[in-house]
């Protein structure tokens, strides 16, 4: 019989935060799943965006459009030491106090190739990091803004109890399959490189995607039509190809105007079939959903 943990998909309202009400808000989401039992959680990409070091008005200016050549401070407020110092801080303190491994959704962070990239880092239940992932696929607008895609091997983090899939929203869209395209977008998600399917091979036990679920007002999909479950919900794909049960944790809420998360958080079994899935009235909620599930 395969065994099962209790996961926890945190979906958290997006606002700027100091550092103290960081942790704070971190901590109560932390305690809250660990109180309905989990034994491993999972939170969204880009969570280092509520960090008030963040320029609010610049960050609002470069989502409504401006290029990287418009913003050309990018590496230096949205890829600053100062936040990733912080994140760091933070998650590896919550792991430790209650004994659980994260997925700490991701930031972006400057290497010292220069190149930035969206990293996710796992910390382990003793609070040490793990590992990390950087994000192969990235979106036009990550692109745009400076952003470079990860040609590192796609590789499961491993903590002391388990063997973690790690990728980042987009890189779930990418996949191999034998059904014919429901879309034209279909057609561009047939490209390599199949993240999940690297990391079912390199015998990941469950995938674990942060995402950010990032909007540009309430008329953008998925709040309105057209909804195609295979580009807006990848993750049900990805699960039955790999047979790895998968979590999507997102972000929710408005943390600016004119800039809305979409909170779609999932959980979702082996077969495809969600046991936890956030519906349209749960969009704009802060939501701590844990499911047990099986490892491979």
């Amino acid at each position: 019989m395969a065994k099962t943990i209790k996961v926890g998909a945190i979906q958290p309202e997006a606002k700027f935060l100091n550092s103290d009400q960081f942790e704070e808000k971190i901590m109560a989401l932390v305690q809250d799943a660990v109180g309905q039992g989990a034994e491993l959680l999972v939170f969204p990409e880009d969570v280092g965006l509520w960090l008030e070091k963040i320029d609010g008005p610049r960050l609002q200016a470069m989502v409504q459009g401006p290029t990287a050549a418009q913003m050309p401070e990018f590496d230096g407020w949205l890829a600053d030491p100062a936040i990733a110092e912080e994140y760091k801080e933070t998650f590896s303190t919550a792991a430790r106090t209650y004994g659980v491994p994260i997925v700490g959704g991701s930031i972006y962070e400057k290497q010292p190739d220069g190149n930035i990239y969206n990293r996710s880092y796992v910390f382990d239940k003793d609070g040490t990091i793990a590992g990390h992932y950087d994000k192969r696929h990235l979106t036009p607008e990550e692109l745009s803004y400076g952003a470079s895609e990860s040609a590192a091997p796609c590789a499961p983090v491993k903590t002391k109890d388990y063997r973690i899939g790690v990728c980042i929203c987009y890189d779930l869209n990418f996949g191999r399959t034998e059904l014919p395209p429901e879309t034209p977008q279909d057609t561009d998600f047939r490209k390599e490189p199949y993240v999940v399917e690297e990391l079912k091979k390199g015998r990941a036990q469950i995938i674990c995607a942060g995402s950010l679920g990032f909007r540009r007002g309430p008329d953008d999909p998925p709040y309105v039509p057209p909804f195609h479950r295979y580009s807006d919900q990848p993750q049900i794909r990805r699960a039955q190809e790999t047979k790895l049960a998968v979590v999507r944790a997102y972000q929710c809420g408005h943390p600016m105007p004119g800039v809305y998360m979409a909170g779609w958080t999932d959980i979702v079994l082996p077969d495809g079939s969600p046991v936890a899935e956030a519906h349209p009235n749960d969009w704009q909620k802060e939501l701590v959903y844990v499911r047990e599930v099986p490892l491979a």
